[in-house]
């Protein structure tokens, strides 16, 4: 089945999300399903920022996250919602990923931990923030895509300005101990971190984006991630990871089909 060919507005994929979540919520044991990716960058941008707008830079599908061993759920609730799941896929992935599709709209749901080219495991932190995960979250999944996109680019200058703006937010502020969780356990991360870095510094250097509203927020919590990276405490095996990165695979391989 595929879908009909039709550009949604973000308002209308972030309504679909939310529909689909009031359903998914009425299952039985209630999983968690979370939104991830672009469009939950515009939820958490919008009201606060429009660089998104001014950029051009819109959602074009819906994707979301769910507790692992609940696909069989959510599968059942995308159905009950109008969707038709690949099957095939659901079995191929071990219940790691779901393609749902309905006369409209393109569902992808991913299982937590999040395996792309880095690992992100949320764990309980999944049902914390809603209707997407924390927006601390959502930058490291950014921090782990080399190289940047400008999309992506865009995406993490919309976070980091919606951070600096809600500060004291638990789910939109900038999470300063989930980053030195991450970042002062896995070198592989610090590492992808700091190459994402330099690319967006060089890149707003450049003034193409046109960030120069949002500049000196973005700059304010650059500096942040930069001083968690620099003095943020670092375990064991980051040590060990940084000794053999020569030896070691710096990411892992992605299927890009």
């Amino acid at each position: 089945m595929t879908p009909a060919n039709v550009a949604h507005t973000p308002v209308e994929l972030a309504e679909e999300a939310l529909r689909i979540q009031e359903i998914v919520r009425g299952q039985r044991g209630a999983p968690v399903l979370r939104t991830m990716g672009s469009l939950a960058v515009w939820q958490y941008a919008r009201g606060v920022t429009d660089f998104l707008e001014r950029t051009h830079r819109v959602p074009r599908d819906i994707d979301f996250v769910f507790a692992k061993g609940r696909a069989t759920q959510i599968a059942r609730a995308f159905a009950s919602a109008g969707y038709k799941s690949d099957s095939r896929l659901l079995v191929e992935s071990q219940g790691r990923k779901i393609h749902a599709e309905s006369s409209q709209f393109n569902v992808d749901a991913y299982a937590d931990p999040l395996s792309f080219r880095q690992d992100l495991r949320l764990g309980k932190r999944l049902g914390r923030c809603q209707p997407a995960i924390s927006l601390t979250d959502l930058l490291l999944l950014k921090f782990q895509i080399a190289p940047l996109g400008l999309a992506d680019q865009i995406d993490l200058c919309a976070l980091l300005a919606t951070s600096y703006a809600r500060s004291n937010d638990a789910c939109s502020g900038l999470d300063r101990s989930r980053l030195e969780e991450i970042l002062g356990s896995s070198w592989r991360w610090w590492n992808a971190t700091r190459k994402a870095i330099a690319q967006l510094e060089s890149t707003l250097a450049t003034g193409e984006m046109g960030v120069a509203v949002e500049r000196q927020a973005i700059d304010a919590q650059i500096s942040i991630i930069r001083d968690v990276m620099k003095n943020g405490p670092k375990r064991f095996l980051w040590y060990l990871a940084r000794l053999l990165r020569y030896f070691l695979p710096s990411a892992n391989e992605v299927d890009e089909t």
